[in-house]
């Protein structure tokens, strides 16, 4: 089967909009879009990934290839917004020839929303740190043992010393790394990096033309869905409740990955984050998100 200008996956570390682009394309005409298809298979996948477990894979990409089959036997084109995709972009882009767009959100954000999730909140419980982490206690669905990928060997020991806060930055920073290293293997017009702060009706245009997709969704219907609370938190330990410590290790986490996500903590920001906000009415999705940046 040819699958050029067919396939396409948009991924991420998760709370970074995924979901919002799976709803959104799901307006396309003669587009069929999923989110997070294969939750099990697929951050198992991105689990061996991660941890270099030598594992053959061919079982795994006949069943994504057949999934990818059956939609474009429905449908002129197949999408799937999955963070648990995040470190199979070789791969994909070589069974598919698809496209790829990277959606990716400010850090502290990010962190502030898996902390209301409750990300890295237990003890990891290893005994042989030489060895990959396997399924831990206290994991409400079984997959969730592989998404929350950890360090390596003796990294995963200082790794257990940081404050919640310190842990999640590091995921940030760890997983947007490895897409852009990712990205370095593919062809510069197949994928794209595109912030959610700036995903606004102009932005949607680029990525249906990056994604050669003849038919648009109107700017009407755009503004309806993000009207619309998409997969949102109201995350409760916001920056201003973080203690020093916490900011401290958030920076030093995500100083890199900041620089090369234009993501731009200005002292004077800083202090405008560290401000205990007024109760605000409910905004739009974007609204809300736009606020925290202008």
């Amino acid at each position: 089967m040819n699958y050029s200008n067919k396939v396409a996956f948009s991924i991420g570390t998760g709370r970074c909009g995924t979901k919002f682009l799976y709803e959104l394309l799901s307006h396309q005409p003669n587009l069929l879009s999923h989110h997070e298809r294969l939750p099990l298979e697929d951050s198992f996948y991105r689990y061996a990934e991660w941890n270099q477990l030598k594992l053959e894979h061919s079982g795994y990409f006949h069943i994504k290839a057949k999934a990818v089959e059956n939609d474009l036997e429905k449908a002129d084109f197949s999408f799937e917004s999955s963070a648990y995709l995040s470190l199979a972009v070789k791969p994909l882009f070589e069974k598919f020839n698809a496209k790829f767009i990277l959606l990716v959100r400010a850090p502290h954000a990010v962190v502030t929303s898996y902390h209301k999730k409750g990300w890295y909140q237990n003890d990891l419980v290893i005994s042989d740190y030489s060895k990959a982490p396997g399924f831990q206690p206290k994991m409400s669905l079984k997959h969730h043992s592989f998404s929350r990928i950890v360090p390596i060997g003796n990294e995963l020991k200082e790794w257990e010393q940081l404050t919640q806060i310190g842990k999640l930055s590091w995921y940030y920073q760890a997983l947007n790394s490895a897409v852009l290293k990712q990205f370095e293997g593919i062809p510069n017009s197949h994928y794209k990096v595109i912030k959610l702060e700036d995903l606004d009706y102009q932005k949607y245009l680029e990525i249906a033309d990056f994604l050669s997709l003849k038919d648009k969704i109107s700017e009407a219907t755009f503004h309806k869905l993000t009207a619309k609370k998409v997969n949102t938190l109201s995350p409760s330990y916001k920056f201003h409740k973080w203690s020093e410590t916490e900011k401290e290790e958030f920076f030093q986490q995500t100083r890199n990955i900041n620089k090369q996500l234009n993501y731009t903590y200005s002292s004077e920001y800083i202090k405008r984050l560290s401000t205990s906000p007024k109760k605000e009415a409910t905004a739009s999705i974007f609204q809300r998100i736009r606020n925290k940046f202008n």
